[in-house]
């Protein structure tokens, strides 16, 4: 294989992977970043073909997925470091990734939305296929793996009760312990539960033979895997926070707890937490507001790359 200008994307990584990643402790996770979002959608491009527009669309397509900040900002070192080295080897004269602006990543960023912002996002998951999925998990903070994994005997009318499961292995040993924990709930929350409990036995009727006894399926009455493109994209699109991701909900409960002067161990345990290190961040959130800036920095680029939509 040899670097002609006729060279796509996809035979130019193979060719140069090693020398972009060789200074990469991550590469592993780097690599599966180029393989499910970059060279599927602008692989079969000619290098000399790509422009900030085909960049700026694969990196859309990662907010819109409701990936974390640090797989764009991986992404964007990728981009870059590909097209330095297609500019080393003269196949291009310009830098496509100049207006390519760099995404902060911080694993110790905590959301906190302010009064507006919840009541757009509890009508935007109004808009979705996951109503009352949503917000459930943002009026008790609770992640939405663990309440779409909550089968219906989980749920305590009487003792208006969740009971939650975890599931995860002892260091040392192979065997999988299950923990649970009760969590109490409002009489909001117990209404948004009954409604889904209905909502799932309609469904059950609906699919003979595929009945489940989780209290959420998807469309098709299965588990529920992931929320999806689209139902990210509507919440993005009616409430305007075009970063959100389904942490956020359970970081806002958390800051807002620890606001109200909540027990810290107490909110540990409800949370299902296995260190402090989170409830620890949350107070951090309470009286810094670093993370907030961030945030907004992201949006803004987000609403940047809206504004290319007609180019393409």
């Amino acid at each position: 294989m040899f670097v002609t200008v006729y060279i796509t994307l996809a035979d130019y990584w193979k060719l140069k992977r090693d020398d972009i990643l060789k200074f990469y402790s991550g590469r592993c996770s780097l690599e599966k970043i180029a393989d499910k979002w970059i060279l599927p959608k602008i692989g079969m491009l000619k290098v000399t073909d790509i422009t900030s527009s085909d960049i700026e669309s694969v990196i859309r397509d990662i907010y819109e997925h409701g990936e974390p900040k640090y797989v764009v900002s991986w992404a964007n070192a990728i981009f870059r470091k590909i097209f330095h080295e297609a500019a080393v080897d003269k196949l291009i004269k310009d830098d496509v990734c100049d207006g390519l602006q760099p995404v902060i990543s911080d694993s110790t960023d905590k959301r906190i939305f302010s009064e507006e912002q919840e009541i757009s996002l509890l009508r935007a998951f109004q808009r979705t296929s996951q109503p009352e999925l949503l917000t459930l998990s943002m009026i008790t903070g609770l992640q939405y793996t663990e309440l779409s994994a909550s089968r219906r005997d989980d749920y305590s009318v009487d003792e208006k009760t969740l009971t939650i499961n975890k599931k995860r292995k002892t260091k040392g040993s192979p065997e999988t312990v299950v923990t649970k924990r009760a969590i109490p709930l409002s009489d909001i929350s117990c209404a948004i539960l009954n409604r889904a409990v209905v909502k799932q036995v309609r469904k059950n009727r609906k699919f003979p033979g595929n009945e489940s006894e989780l209290i959420f399926t998807n469309h098709f009455n299965n588990p529920i895997i992931d929320l999806g493109r689209e139902n990210y994209a509507k919440i993005r699109k009616e409430s305007g926070i075009y970063d959100f991701m389904m942490k956020d909900l359970s970081s806002n409960f958390g800051v807002h707890a620890m606001k109200y002067k909540v027990n810290p161990v107490a909110l540990k345990r409800y949370m299902g937490y296995e260190t402090g290190k989170s409830i620890n961040d949350f107070s951090a959130a309470c009286h810094d507001k670093s993370n907030v800036k961030d945030i907004k920095a992201c949006d803004d680029y987000y609403r940047g790359l809206k504004g290319h939509d007609n180019d393409e």
